[in-house]
């Protein structure tokens, strides 16, 4: 029997998503290079683990390959949206680097809620989102994710 599906096949956007201000400073600075990242990290994101995506070095240099950004330029705007909160870089327990977003997290518990999946596997060293950022009767709540943050 094959492992269940972490990832999702869809997300949602808003359709103010290119009129949100931070958005709009990203667009600003480094051009539509810029949103092609960011909408990377969510796809990315979304399609493999659900709410986050590894970052090691090789992963850098193939995205920014994919997406025919210079690595360099790649490297400044993950700082870019860093700084402004827009992702969060990070290293789990066993030392893989990783990316996130609160946004991301927000969209993928209440996908699963919506789904109503069971118990789907939280890493809670990738977790960033408190207990009150979850959704209502989400799922997430049967999981203790909560208790160290």
């Amino acid at each position: 029997m094959r492992k269940a599906k972490d990832g999702l096949d869809y997300f949602s956007l808003d359709t103010n998503f290119y009129y949100n201000s931070k958005v709009r400073a990203l667009k600003s600075r480094y051009g539509n290079d810029g949103i092609s990242l960011l909408l990377y990290i969510y796809c990315e994101c979304y399609r493999d683990k659900g709410y986050y995506m590894n970052l090691s070095e090789d992963d850098r240099y193939v995205a920014a390959d994919f997406l025919g950004i210079d690595f360099h330029k790649f490297e400044e705007m993950l700082e870019f949206l860093e700084s402004r909160n827009m992702i969060k870089t990070a290293r789990k327990e066993d030392g893989t680097e990783i990316v996130t977003a609160a946004s991301v997290q927000r969209g993928y518990a209440k996908t699963v809620n919506q789904l109503r999946w069971k118990k789907p596997v939280i890493e809670s060293d990738v977790w960033i989102l408190q207990e009150k950022d979850a959704p209502n009767n989400s799922s997430f709540d049967k999981l203790s994710i909560f208790d160290d943050k």
